[in-house]
């Protein structure tokens, strides 16, 4: 069982849309003026704090607000808060979620799966023996997905309390197990003490590896140096065995293939042998390799107030006509076998929707903040790379489908 509160910037409550003169969360206030975006408390009850905008009407400024989720699984999190956020928000309240600005990155991002994780390994393994120490640690990082790939593996790795703020040092932040602080132009960056914890603990690393290393016993002539010697003869002994039978094989097939040219009677069980040309051979590895799976988009269909499959006989349709659903939204669902796939929607020269998710199977997105009329939908699969970019170097396989979006409410 999950439980949504939605606060204001200020640590007011909402209910139903209304602010409510009680239930001021100042801690929430902190956490506004502290820059956090992500807080996630791990425990028998998982409390997830988000930031967030919205807007009330199409045309109106998008506000800020909290999202407070407590749940007691970890199962699906980030998908599941985001759905039920966005009922709460857009199918109770009326308001419009708000994900292209650059402070609500992470909120957009958060259910998007793994990022290349920013940082050496010895950096990692310090870090996770810090966090076995007890440690609070800060680190800086450069961008949302670097921040959310150390939030992906630490919170599995040693940190029940972590978070990711533009301030890793306000007063509501120091009991975390790691802050992750945003704006960084490196992207891992020990901050503060952390920074001296590394020192120290790499100090003691470089101390134990200048350690004189005791030396090892020589072997004595009648020990380890004459078992040496009998197996080096023992080696060369089958090495010339082995010759023997391979020459004597080679010798055996051309006979028999001899024996058949000339019309020879071959004894049965002996039939001629026949030796690949190159370009037998080079059928045989292009039949190998043409086993390996071809990079595949299946199954993409965009629902909306109905279901449109973008796929016709393994082929992408042209165009396709979609009424929006009750919440002002579409959805895009499919299978690839890549281990990415990313999303573009634009009008023209004009990129209305950008977004990522990792595939290797299943996948889902949902595009709100929609306008009426034809937009190109660019789906793009290829390797992870973390890259939102449908015409990046990752891609191994584009598509293209014009999409006519109608039922979008306009402002009056």
């Amino acid at each position: 069982m999950a439980e949504l509160t939605i606060y204001d910037s200020q640590g007011n409550r909402y209910d139903d849309g209304d602010r409510a003169s009680v239930a001021v969360s100042e801690r929430i206030e902190n956490f506004f003026f502290g820059g956090v975006r992500v807080y996630l408390d791990v425990g028998s009850t998982t409390e997830l704090v988000v930031f967030f905008r919205a807007r009330k009407t199409k045309s109106g400024r998008a506000e800020q607000y909290f999202a407070v989720y407590r749940t007691d699984t970890m199962n699906q999190l980030f998908t599941r808060f985001k759905e039920d956020l966005r009922r709460r928000v857009e199918g109770e309240y009326g308001m419009s979620l708000q994900t292209t600005s650059d402070d609500v990155e992470l909120f957009a991002k958060l259910d998007s799966g793994a990022k290349p994780v920013p940082g050496t390994d010895e950096e990692h393994r310090v870090l996770s023996s810090l966090l076995e120490d007890g440690e609070s640690l800060s680190v800086g990082t450069r961008d949302a997905d670097s921040a959310l790939a150390l939030l992906y593996k630490y919170v599995q790795d040693g940190a029940g309390e972590i978070a990711i703020a533009e301030n890793a040092g306000i007063t509501d932040l120091e009991a975390c197990d790691l802050t992750i602080e945003l704006g960084h132009d490196d992207g891992f960056v020990p901050l503060d003490e952390t920074e001296s914890l590394f020192e120290q603990r790499f100090g003691l690393q470089s101390d134990d590896s200048t350690e004189v290393q005791p030396s090892r016993p020589r072997a004595t002539e009648s020990g380890a140096e004459s078992d040496s010697s009998t197996l080096g003869s023992a080696v060369r002994v089958g090495a010339i065995a082995i010759g023997l039978v391979f020459a004597l094989g080679i010798l055996a097939v051309v006979a028999i293939n001899g024996a058949a040219i000339a019309g020879i009677g071959v004894p049965s069980g002996f039939d001629p042998i026949v030796v690949a040309d190159d370009s037998s051979t080079d059928d045989a590895l292009a039949d190998a390799d043409s086993g390996e799976a071809e990079p595949s988009l299946e199954a993409v269909t965009v629902v909306g107030a109905e279901s449109h499959s973008l796929t016709s006989n393994g082929e992408f349709v042209d165009s396709v006509t979609v009424m929006v659903d009750d919440n002002q939204q579409i959805e895009i669902t499919g299978e690839s076998n890549q281990g990415q796939v990313a999303f573009e929607l634009a009008d023209g020269d004009d990129v209305l929707f950008e977004d990522s998710r990792v595939a290797n199977g299943p996948f889902n997105i949902y595009l709100s903040e929609l306008s009426n009329g034809e937009t190109t939908l660019t789906i793009a699969a290829g390797d992870r790379s973390g890259d939102d970019d449908v015409g990046g170097d990752w891609v191994t396989i584009r598509e293209e489908v014009t999409v006519t979006i109608e039922g979008v409410e306009t402002a009056e």
